[in-house]
C-alpha cells in the first residue's frame, strides 16, 4: 500500500477520513487500525482489527462508493459519499464496536444483521463463488450457524 491519495477524489477522502476518525475514536485502545491506499492512491483501506477475538473486524474502503464490512461473506455496505449515508456507515460501525453484530452462515453464504442503538436492525446477505448460488438451501437463515459477536471492549480483554 502506498501513503500517498491522488487529490481529484478529495470529496471521497473528506467523508473517508470522517468515518476512519469516527471508527477510530470508537475503537481506542481495544483494536489495532491499518490505513493506506491502493490503485496508485485511488482507493482507500482502513481495517480495525479488536483485540477481542470474538468480536467483528471492521473494514472501510474509499472507491467509487464507500464501503463498510463486518462479514466475509455477508455484512458489506455499499454507500454514496451522502451526509445520510455517512450517518447510515457510523452506525454499522458502532454497532460493530458495541457488539450488535449477529452473522448467520451456510454453504457459501452469510447474512449480518447489525442492531442500531435505537433497536433498528439493518441486514446484508453475500455470497461467495458461484457455485452457491446453485445450491439451494432452504431455510438457511433459520437454521445456518449463528454467530453473535461481542464488543471490542470484553470482559475477559486486558
Amino acid at each position: 500500500m502506498v501513503a500517498e491519495r491522488i487529490p481529484e477524489l478529495n470529496e471521497h477522502w473528506r467523508v473517508f477520513d470522517a468515518v476512519v476518525e469516527y471508527a477510530r475514536q470508537l475503537v481506542g485502545p481495544d483494536g489495532t487500525e491499518e490505513l493506506g491506499y491502493v490503485m496508485n492512491g485511488q482507493i482507500g483501506v482502513c481495517d480495525f482489527t479488536p483485540n477481542n477475538p470474538r468480536a467483528r473486524a471492521i473494514n472501510i474502503i474509499a472507491e467509487q462508493w464507500l464501503v463498510v464490512t463486518l462479514g466475509d461473506a455477508g455484512g458489506r455496505w455499499e454507500l454514496n459519499y451522502t451526509d445520510e449515508q455517512l450517518s447510515l456507515g457510523r452506525k454499522i460501525i458502532a454497532a460493530a464496536v458495541a457488539g450488535r453484530v449477529e452473522e448467520r452462515q451456510a454453504f457459501g453464504r452469510s447474512r449480518v444483521t447489525v442492531t442500531f442503538e435505537d433497536g433498528e436492525t439493518l441486514s446484508e446477505t453475500g455470497y461467495n463463488g458461484c457455485a452457491s448460488l446453485f445450491v439451494p438451501q432452504l431455510g438457511w437463515t433459520r437454521w445456518g450457524a449463528l454467530t453473535r459477536y461481542e464488543p471490542y471492549r470484553g470482559e475477559n480483554v486486558g
